[in-house]
């Protein structure tokens, strides 16, 4: 019986660890590719009830509501022409992403979002967008 139980188990975690993976996957695929087509209302189903953002150095702690906004004036006043994933990493719940943010004037951005999980979905506690030659500083 303990040796079916061993079984068992070792069948059933690997199934269980790549759904979640699927899960992370998802919510930062659903992410990029939100912020790649300047989607407010997309990425709105990825922001935390209360988001720190640090947009061009403008540092504050917003609701959701307020964070959508904040984020849809920037995408409103710098266009999306690309956005691409530099680097994704983390461990456990919380994650982070670090992504180029071309706009159609030719304006790049270092946008890094750090994402924590909560219940199914990975949710961004934190958004900062920095100007690019900025970002690669110090």
């Amino acid at each position: 019986m303990k040796i079916f139980r061993l079984i068992l188990i070792a069948f059933a975690l690997p199934l269980f660890v790549s759904a979640q993976d699927n899960k992370e996957n998802a919510s930062f695929d659903e992410i990029v590719k939100a912020i790649k087509n300047g989607q407010v209302s997309d990425l709105s189903t990825y922001l935390a009830s209360s988001v720190e953002c640090d947009i061009l150095g403008q540092n504050e702690v917003y609701s959701k509501a307020q964070t959508v906004q904040v984020i849809k004036d920037f995408f409103a006043q710098n266009k999306a022409k690309s956005f691409s994933v530099l680097h994704q990493s983390g461990k456990n719940q919380v994650k982070y992403l670090i992504g180029s943010y071309l706009t159609i004037t030719g304006k790049s951005f270092r946008i890094t979002c750090f994402i924590k999980q909560a219940d199914e979905l990975y949710l961004i506690q934190q958004i900062r967008i920095e100007n690019e030659a900025k970002a690669g500083e110090g």
